[in-house]
Formats: structure tokens, sequence, C-alpha cells
């Protein structure tokens, strides 16, 4: 962690450091250009402001081609963007269902595959890392918790032989890995909160800790952060191909190859949302289903022990109330899972209308500059559907949310 916060200091800081050498490596050059008048004093402002600048412009250069990932973007898709044409031309000729030939559902699954890789360009890999981060730091203080565990079992021991300077010790132990490691992860889920907060701020969206904290719980919680920076990178893109489709006003076979950029956007941003009705439908909902199925057993048997068995009934009774809460905890998640596969399937209905939009314009080929002004109208749809897919996000109560995330758990697998 102290390595992580000396990076982030440095690359805050990068920016002023490369100006203030830049600044003494130009006044050492203007001084070596006087050398030899070998007066300091000749050494005008105005030529290190010269040096100066010219140095730092390669530099700024550098930089900016270095980090034009919508640029870079652009033009990966548009090399997917002629096959995908023909699959879905090749597609509208094509049998329902046939031996030897392709058939129209052979065709989607081609148009399936460029689609997915179409998706994950899309994804902001920053934020799927921070959320990877989270749960790495999340299981490192559950193995510093079990190591806590097995500290306190060696104190017991200790002192059963009245070893008392070794107890001594590993209480230290204890308060060490509790004060500083322990909470070095904290700090660090903390930071990447943070950051997260951030992302979405960028994007027009308040969360608060709670939220996010409740949103990186959810088994859906990477789709939805997915989806939310999918959406912010589709207008970047859409934005700059609007720029390259105002340059070649005048040629229209460009503009429409431009354009068929736009349209593959608009069909991978259907593909994502149906990806996650999917799987909420296909994966989570029968998983909770499953879940659900057998704590009502367990239930059943808690009560019919209670009845039964007098001597344990009031650890029973502890054990009916730890699974009662955990059906609430159920319930919690089936309400927001079906709340927010709602929302998606609006933004798809939406997002669908676009995309046969898209494909009519393009089509018709003819339309010229209107192109420009149907990307832009398109570009800012997609505000719409962000505030139509954006999840609602209660946080719970801290003994719900240990339920919670055990069945988090459960329906990852773990």
């Amino acid at each position: 962690m102290f390595y992580l916060k000396t990076i982030n200091l440095i690359m805050k800081n990068a920016c002023k450091i490369i100006i203030l050498v830049h600044y003494f490596a130009a006044l050492a050059l203007v001084a070596d250009e006087k050398a030899n008048d070998s007066l300091w004093s000749e050494i005008k402002w105005s030529d290190v402001k010269s040096t100066v600048g010219k140095m730092t412009q390669g530099v700024s250069d550098m930089f900016a081609a270095e980090t034009d990932r919508t640029a870079e973007l652009i033009e990966a898709i548009e090399k997917f963007c002629p096959e995908f044409i023909e699959i879905r031309n090749e597609q509208k000729s094509a049998p329902v269902d046939a031996f030897i030939s392709k058939d129209k559902s052979d065709y989607e699954e081609d148009a399936q595959d460029i689609l997915e890789d179409i998706k994950n360009m899309l994804f902001d890999d920053k934020i799927l890392d921070y959320t990877k981060k989270i749960k790495t730091l999340e299981e490192d203080i559950k193995l510093k918790k079990i190591e806590i565990s097995g500290v306190k079992k060696d104190i017991i021991n200790a002192k059963k032989v009245n070893n008392f300077r070794k107890v001594a010790n590993l209480e230290e132990k204890i308060k060490r890995i509790n004060e500083e490691d322990i909470a070095e992860l904290d700090d660090g889920i903390k930071l990447i909160k943070e950051k997260i907060s951030e992302k979405f701020q960028k994007m027009g969206t308040a969360l608060s800790a709670k939220q996010i904290e409740h949103l990186c719980s959810r088994i859906d919680g990477d789709e939805i952060l997915k989806a939310m920076t999918m959406i912010e990178v589709f207008k970047q893109v859409l934005e700059r191909t609007t720029d390259y489709m105002a340059e070649v006003n005048d040629d229209l076979e460009t503009m429409k190859q431009y354009y068929s950029i736009c349209v593959l956007l608009f069909e991978s941003n259907v593909y994502a949302k149906q990806l996650y009705i999917d799987r909420v439908n296909n994966e989570w909902l029968p998983k909770l289903d499953q879940i659900h199925t057998s704590m009502s057993l367990l239930i059943g048997e808690t009560k019919e022990k209670i009845k039964s068995d007098e001597k344990y009934a009031d650890s029973y009774r502890v054990n009916l109330e730890t699974n009662k809460m955990g059906m609430k905890a159920i319930e919690i998640y089936r309400k927001e899972l079906l709340s927010h596969r709602e929302k998606v399937q609006k933004a798809k209905d939406e997002a669908v209308k676009q995309k046969d939009y898209a494909w009519n314009t393009y089509e018709t080929a003819s339309l010229g500059l209107d192109l420009i002004k149907l990307v832009k109208k398109a570009n800012n749809a997609f505000t719409d559907v962000m505030s139509i897919e954006m999840p609602e996000l209660i946080p719970i109560n801290k003994e719900l949310q240990n339920s919670y995330d055990d069945i988090t758990a459960q329906l990852r697998g773990n």
C-alpha cells in the first residue's frame, strides 16, 4: 500500500516535475548559447520561455499520442464493420432453417461473435480492475482475520502453561495485524471506492459511499458498472465519429463508412443489455430459487428440532433467526434483480429503436449531412438511456448485509 500511495503521489506531481525539469534544462541550453558572452545576466526570460514552450509541447504531443483511446477504439471497431454489414445482409436472405447451407441462426451466431468482441472493447478496464481489487483486498482481510483466530488459539495454549511473555507477544501481534495490516487493506478499499465515485460523478451520477459499497456487494455489481461506463464510452466514440463525418461531408461514401461504426455500436448496445437480462433470467434467479428452497427446508428442520430437543432448543432458535435473516436477504435480492432487469429491459427497448433507425438510415445511404444530425441526436439519447438504466441502490443495515453477502457468495458459487 505504501508503494501504491507513492506511485499515486508521483503521478499527481508528474506534470510539475516535467515542467520544472524543462525549465532548468532550458535555462542550461540558453546559458550554453550565451556562453561566449560569459554573462548570465544576459539571459532573457523570453529566451527561456520559448525553449521551455518548445520542449513542453514535444512532451505534450508525446503523451497525447499515447492516450487517445477513443481514436484507437474507432480504428479497432471500424475493422469489424465490413464483415458485420455483410453478415447482416446475408442473414436477410438466408433460410430460417437449413441442413447444408447457413441459416438465419448461423448468421446470428457469427454476428454475436463480433458483438461480443466489440462489447469487450467498450468496457472501461479501469472500473473492472477496481472491483477486482476490492474483492482481492476483502479476501486478504478475511485471511488476516483467520490468522488472528489462529493467534488467539495460541494465546489460550500459552496461558495454560503460564507463558505470559508469549501471551504478550501474541497479543501485540494481533494488535499489529488489526492496526497495520487490516487497516491498510481497509484504506485500500476506501481509496478504490472513492475512484469509482469519481468515475460516476464524471458521468453526472452521484453515489454515496454506502451506495458504492452495496453496489460492489451485488452479484450484478460488475455488470452494472460495465453498463454505466460502456454508455459513456459509446458517447465518446459517437462524438468523435461525428467529427470525422463533418470533415468529409462532401464524400458520402466515406461518411457512410463512418456511419457503419455507429450502426455497430447500436447493435452492441442492444446485445449487451440482452446479455444482462439473460443472466438474470437464466442464472441468478434460478440460483436464488435454489438457495431459497434449501433455506426453507433448513428452517423447517430447525423448527422441528426446537420442538423435539429441549436441551439445544435455545441454540436452534439462534440458528432459526439467522436463517430468517437469510430469507429476508433473498427477498431483497430478488426484488433488486427484478427491478433492475425491468430497467434494463426498458433501456433495451429504446436501444432497439435506435438500432433499427440506424440501420434504416444506413440503407437509405443518401442523407449526406443529415447523417451528422442523426448521430448527434442518438448520442444525446444515450444520456436518457443512462438515467433509465441507473439502478436503485438502497443500502441495508449491517446485520442484514452479512446475510446478503452470504447470498452473493452462494450465487457466485464460492
